[in-house]
């Protein structure tokens, strides 16, 4: 069943992923609110605050109906100090400011780095906790504390195990050359397509699912959970689907 979504609060709306997101959203009748600590000139955020401001938080959450929650350090290399408050803190604050302003759903931005980086043959699936790096570990516990507040508090949490996003030419050349790196792959207009499904869908339940492109679907990661919970399936393949030239 698709539901009318008329309001949603996208934080890290002038990042990477939001830039490309947001206009999309509201290309589909959606009002994205963006909420971010730096401007863009691609999707101006109606907020600009730091993501563990709660009073800003809270009020930028009034009426909203979903929080699709992009903010965080997005290096797999970071160090802890570097990841404590963009990567764990903030993900409590949002939980928390969506549970006090009764918002019904919240989408994370997981990672593939979650389950770990898969070795060539093996086939990772929603269960596969085996991060690599401290950024994969608190996207892990991300994960643990999303579903935590929807067993206690009745909210609807999905957190989506992304792929690799490309941020430019030059990561796009990456992905080319690294072994599997197609396998790993998410295109623009796949993670669009997916969270726009994120927020359509109205009978689901909370939980983990996996976001790559077609490459990687079914063989390097396992996607039937992502079929039941949000009935989404990848159409991209390696190279397609980036929004520049390739």
């Amino acid at each position: 069943m698709v539901s009318s979504i008329h309001r949603i609060l996208v934080t890290g709306s002038s990042g990477t992923i939001g830039t490309r997101l947001c206009p999309f959203m509201q290309s589909q009748g959606i009002l994205a609110v963006g909420y971010d600590r730096r401007p863009s000139s691609a999707f101006a955020p109606e907020y600009m605050a730091d993501i563990n401001c709660l009073s800003m938080l809270k009020e930028a959450a009034c009426g909203v109906d979903t929080i699709l929650h992009l903010a965080a350090c997005s290096s797999d290399k970071a160090s802890f100090d570097e990841l404590i408050d963009s990567n764990v803190r903030a993900v409590y604050s949002i939980l928390e400011v969506a549970r006090q302003a009764k918002v019904k759903r919240v989408i994370l931005a997981s990672s593939i780095h979650a389950g770990g980086i898969p070795e060539q043959g093996e086939c990772h699936n929603i269960n596969t906790r085996t991060p690599r790096s401290l950024y994969g570990c608190f996207k892990l516990h991300a994960e643990d504390l999303g579903q935590m507040y929807s067993r206690l508090h009745g909210l609807t949490v999905i957190a989506v195990r992304l792929g690799w996003y490309p941020r430019s030419r030059r990561e796009m050349d990456e992905v080319r050359d690294t072994m599997m790196g197609n396998t790993l792959y998410l295109s623009h207009r796949d993670a669009n397509e997916c969270f726009l499904r994120c927020l359509q869908q109205t009978a689901i339940n909370s939980g983990v699912i996996y976001a790559v492109s077609k490459d990687g679907a079914g063989t390097t990661f396992e996607m039937n959970h992502t079929k039941q919970i949000i009935d989404w399936e990848p159409r991209d393949s390696f190279p397609d689907g980036v929004m520049f030239d390739v």
